[in-house]
């Protein structure tokens, strides 16, 4: 039997929250249009004996980040001056709430720790724009998703095959 993902499936982007904290300060950064995060492998070739394929393992991972928010808050300008002052690299954690209430996927939480700006805008002017518009470019050193963070499986999702009779739990 086919399985299709329903239109009340997919979640609204647009109802995710985005928080900094930078020391015990805590920012709702609503002003985020867009943030991606993501891990990129430094993958080593293993040979094999016995296999005419090279095989592989990831030996360690790199976090990184980039994002688009609206030119309306002096955060990012406050790190780049404390850093071209006193030369102090000002780290910050970055969480995500993906969550859409009209959706049974529930909730993913993303928390990014020891972000540090890898380029940030300090200053824009576009004489016909309607918004301005900033990107930011940063590295993580570590993340988590609490237990509670993950998305719950949507109907249909697991077809059988491939996954232990315990679900992902036994997988993972």
């Amino acid at each position: 039997m086919s399985k299709i993902m329903r239109g009340r499936d997919v979640i609204r982007g647009n109802m995710a929250k985005c928080y900094i904290t930078i020391g015990n300060e805590t920012h709702l950064f609503m002003q985020a249009q867009e943030v991606t995060c993501e891990i990129e492998y430094d993958q080593k070739e293993v040979n094999a004996l016995g296999s005419t394929m090279k095989q592989f393992k990831n030996a360690m991972g790199t976090g990184s980040g980039s994002g688009t928010f609206t030119f309306n808050t002096s955060i990012f300008h406050k790190m780049a001056v404390k850093f071209k002052n006193d030369f102090i690299n000002t780290y910050w954690t970055l969480e995500m709430h993906i969550n859409d209430p009209d959706t049974p996927a529930g909730t993913l939480k993303f928390i990014a720790r020891d972000c540090l700006c890898k380029k940030n805008l300090l200053a824009k002017l576009v004489s016909n724009a309607d918004i301005l518009e900033a990107d930011l470019e940063f590295t993580f050193g570590d993340f988590d998703i609490p237990e509670d963070g993950y998305f719950t499986p949507l109907a249909g999702s697991i077809i059988g095959g491939g996954v232990p009779s315990g679900g992902f739990d036994g997988y993972f």
